[in-house]
Order: C-alpha cells, then structure tokens, then sequence
C-alpha cells in the first residue's frame, strides 16, 4: 500500500465455489492499494469482454448528448485553458484529438465534454485505452498548468451554494489547503504533510516530505484528480437542473 505495506490477497467465501459474504467482500475492498483499483478495472472489463483483445469490436457509448460547455467559473478569463478539455465544443476538440491524441480519423463528433466523461465511441477497446491514458495526461498538463498562470482557472461561481462550492472544490488540487491535501493523503495511507495543494504538486516539495517511490505514486493520484474534477465541471452542468435554470434565465 502507500506506506509500503504489502497486501496480502487472500481467497473470500472459503472456496468451492462459494459467494463471498459483504463482511469478505468489505474486508478485501479496504486492503486494496489506491494503485491496483484502476488495474482491477480494466481486468473486470476485459473479462466481460470476453478476456479478448476485442481490436475489432467498436466501443458502445451511453447514447447521452454531451453539449459543449459555454463557460463555468471563469473560464472566459483564465489565461492557461487551452488543454481544458471540459470546455472544447467540437472543432475545437477534433482539433485537439489529432494534436494531443495523434489520431487521425476520430471516430465521431465530440465534445470535450464527451471526451472527459469517456462516453466515446472509440474503433476499439484497445483505442479506448489509449486515448485514456492521453485523456488523464492532458487534464494532468492542465491543471499543473494552473499553478503559475497570470489568471488561474477559478470554478467557483458567487451564485453557488456553500454545499456546490465544496463539491466543486472536491478535486480540485492547486487550490487545496493544507486540510484537504491532508487529507487527500490520508486516503492513500499516507501520513499528514502540512502541505497545500500546489505543493504537493510541485516535485521537489514531495520528494523533501516522501520516498521517490511514493512520490511517484501520489504523483499518479495527482493526475487522476485532474480528470474527476474535469468530471465533476461536466456532471455539475449536465446533471445540476438548477444550474441550467440558473443561467438560462
């Protein structure tokens, strides 16, 4: 685990065949590293696949229609919003899939929303896991990004309740305190810092407070965070009925 401690994988339901009790299932679920869940997903989906290759077989989507986000915060200000993928309408995202994604031919019209929310109809599974991983490298430039910029990305609006501040809040690293790196840190096991989120972002203020090994580690986290706030812009907008009424007024 994060603190380097070992887990050790033990069989649940006492074997033969036999369903695992929610005690089992709860007590396996708390020994996972951070690291391994996203590696446990995608053994899940390519066993529902079939355990195949499936580079044939073309990604299914939700069939949901994710407009291009006008504006959120102050996205019409912030100087560094070329790689917020959250707000690209479709050309700007087909230009930027070639760019960043180097894919020729993309296989529809998208939104940037679309793209963050991976609900995309990729030519294959194997594409799909690719542009993934270009996704989550991509939101990671970005938000780095936001530390030095002369007008950094605010997503809070004065129109929000203090519950949609903290929800929005929620992922958002470079504006963390010390509270929430914290306790971003406790959730990987690690200990407390007293580090603010631009801080822990920063490479050479991790390596003075955690092993290289770690460091790497909650540098892979870091960039995962990225892409659920980029997450949580998208569901906010789509999701929030009284954000729409809201601005539509």
């Amino acid at each position: 685990m994060g603190s380097g401690a070992s887990m050790m994988m033990v069989p649940m339901g006492g074997g033969g065949g036999k369903e695992p009790s929610q005690e089992e299932i709860q007590a396996f679920a708390k020994e996972l590293p951070p690291e391994l869940i996203d590696v446990l997903k995608r053994v899940v989906a390519k066993a529902e696949d079939g355990g195949g290759t499936s580079s044939g077989s073309e990604v299914k989507t939700s069939g949901k229609k994710w407009a291009a986000i006008d504006k959120f915060g102050n996205s019409d200000k912030a100087s560094e919003m070329q790689r917020a993928i959250f707000i690209w309408d479709e050309e700007t995202c087909q230009k930027h899939i070639k760019e960043f994604l180097k894919d020729k031919e993309p296989p529809e019209k998208m939104t940037g929303a679309q793209l963050v929310m991976e609900d995309v109809a990729w030519k294959s599974k194997e594409d799909q896991e690719k542009r993934t991983g270009a996704l989550v490298y991509c939101a990671k430039e970005w938000m780095w990004s936001q530390v030095d910029a002369e007008v950094p990305f605010d997503p809070v609006d004065q129109q929000m309740s203090d519950e949609e501040k903290n929800a929005i809040l929620n992922h958002c690293v470079y504006l963390w305190d010390e509270k929430a790196a914290d306790a971003f840190l406790e959730k990987l096991k690690y200990k407390k810092l007293g580090l603010t989120g631009k801080k822990l972002m920063d490479h050479q203020e991790r390596l003075g407070a955690l092993s290289m090994d770690d460091s790497d580690k909650v540098l892979v986290q870091l960039a995962n965070e990225a892409v659920l706030f980029m997450k949580d812009i998208v569901k906010f907008v789509v999701e929030d009925k009284a954000w729409h009424d809201r601005f539509d007024r």
